[in-house]
């Protein structure tokens, strides 16, 4: 799948931000991905859960969108979740 490299992508992006917020955990998310890609909300929530445990889980939820962007790339469009306040 041509897609494993912007799965990876996303889940590094997804780690930097969480770290950069202080986000502990995900409990939504909206990203877009082009037309033409083969990312779902399940296949990048395997991926996810795989990846990147520490932050999301079954309890996330996850939705990928389709737009007019260029291929191989991915928007993440928002993120909740809980935060560490210090």
């Amino acid at each position: 799948m041509h897609d494993t490299i912007l799965l990876g992508r996303i889940s590094q992006g997804l780690e930097g931000l969480c770290k950069e917020n202080n986000i502990l955990s995900i409990d939504q998310m909206i990203v877009a991905v082009s037309l033409t890609s083969h990312v779902n909300s399940e296949n990048l929530k395997a991926f996810l859960l795989e990846h990147n445990g520490s932050i999301v889980g079954e309890w996330t939820d996850i939705l990928v969108k389709k737009e007019d962007i260029e291929d191989q790339s991915a928007i993440i469009h928002s993120v909740k979740g809980d935060i560490l306040v210090r």
